[in-house]
């Protein structure tokens, strides 16, 4: 019976030693699993601070998008004025040529009255001293 007790004893002890083996393989598991978990959220933080850095550049681009906007308006407003300006320019050379022939009538148109102006005065005057006389 002691021999048989001894072979219970040895592989008693025999399961011992591969329960203990898986144990500490169970073990190194959970040791590879924790440092997986610790990775996956070293990852997980990554992720979210380059999420965190895409919106910033998100928010910066809309704020560029919009200064662009704000640019186009103004740039518009500014071809406005220069169109309404280049329209005064035409209005004012058209107007200045009309002056221009207005003052050349009126220049003629007095030298013409001015010289009816003299041929009456004279006339005038010749009249007058035929009177006296």
């Amino acid at each position: 019976m002691q021999a048989s007790t001894i072979a219970l004893l040895v592989e008693t002890l025999a399961l011992l030693i591969d329960t203990i083996a898986l144990l500490v393989e169970t073990l190194a598991l959970s040791v590879d699993t924790i440092a997986l978990l610790v990775e996956t959220l070293a990852l997980l933080i990554d992720t979210i601070a380059l999420l965190v850095e895409a919106l910033a550049l998100l928010v910066d681009t809309i704020a560029l998008l919009v200064e662009t906007l704000a640019l186009s308006v103004d740039t518009i407003a500014l071809l406005i004025d220069t169109i309404a300006l280049l329209v005064d320019t035409i209005a004012l050379s058209v107007n200045g040529a009309v002056l221009d022939d207005l003052c050349v009538h009126r220049s003629r148109f007095g030298e013409r009255f001015f010289k009816i102006y003299r041929t009456h005065v004279k006339v005038s005057r010749e009249q007058k001293a035929k009177k006296l006389i």
